[in-house]
């Protein structure tokens, strides 16, 4: 059977992460927890490589490293895809909790994608990097690695025998996604937006999200399906976000699904539609 092609997909593993990020993509500065274990998605993984290839394979949250089970995660998506482009995505503030399994991942072919939001929290990873890496690893600025304008938006690219180990980019921010805040009845509301010009706006359009089994549009959507069932969200919204349904294994319809996964919905039209970036402001959660 001919596989199916995706460009760009992302695995999501957990909500829980260990920043604040004011205007976080998945709605994790709204304290939306949980992690993804293996044992309930090794069976999806599979089915999912059976039908499609990606060629733009990521693990991501949330913050990946704060899974418990992120080498079974990371050992799992690497046996079952063949990608020719698998990362995981990091803040970089806990690398240090999977120090053991580093060269492991990296001889795997999986690259460590560091998403800088706080240049004061690189000593502890640069720490844990250099711990494992050593003199092994050359590092060189993304603009001048490669002759693809896809490294410039990379601070630095570490090398390992010239094979890309390591991803930094500093000062990552983003977009004004979340919410305009609360209104006076004490509910949150979404953004309201043209849907097909906040689409075409977005830089993410394309970059898919694997969750529980399914296949979501973005990463937004996740996110916001867990933020309108947990917090006091105005009803429209709330019953727009939840209307959305994702792409299913068990889909009589595969391919025409796929193609409608580019397409925008009229979920986009709850995000900002602002092409302007806004400067991200990054705490670190307090310990309970």
């Amino acid at each position: 059977m001919q596989k199916h092609k995706i460009k760009i997909a992302q695995w999501y593993i957990s909500h829980t992460c260990n920043l604040s990020c004011k205007n976080c993509l998945s709605y994790n500065n709204f304290s939306i927890a949980g992690h993804e274990y293996w044992k309930d998605n090794e069976e999806y993984v599979r089915r999912w490589s059976e039908l499609v290839d990606v060629d733009d394979l990521s693990i991501i949250g949330g913050e990946p490293f704060g899974n418990p089970d992120l080498d079974l995660w990371v050992t799992g998506i690497a046996k079952h895809f063949d990608t020719p482009d698998f990362k995981i995505c990091t803040n970089g503030t806990q690398i240090e909790k999977w120090t053991n399994c580093l060269e492991q991942w990296q001889e795997m072919g999986a690259v460590i994608e560091i998403h800088t939001h706080d240049k004061s929290q690189l000593g502890k990873t640069w720490q844990s990097l250099n711990q494992v890496f050593g003199k092994k690893i050359k590092y060189v600025k993304g603009c001048d690695y490669s002759s693809s304008s896809y490294y410039d938006n990379y601070s630095w690219v570490g090398l390992i025998n010239n094979r890309v180990a390591v991803l930094q980019m500093d000062d990552f921010s983003f977009f004004p996604w979340g919410t305009r805040g609360k209104n006076s009845n004490g509910e949150y509301e979404l953004y309201e937006t043209d849907a097909t010009k906040t689409h075409r706006l977005c830089q993410w359009k394309n970059c898919h999200y694997f969750y529980q089994g399914n296949l979501y549009k973005c990463g937004t959507l996740v996110g916001a399906q867990q933020f309108v069932n947990k917090y006091p969200v105005i009803e429209k919204h709330k019953t727009l976000i939840n209307q959305y349904k994702p792409v299913s294994l068990g889909s009589n319809s595969l391919q025409e699904d796929l193609d409608n996964l580019r397409s925008f919905v009229p979920q986009c039209g709850l995000c900002n539609s602002l092409s302007r970036r806004s400067r991200l402001d990054a705490t670190e959660k307090k310990e309970k």
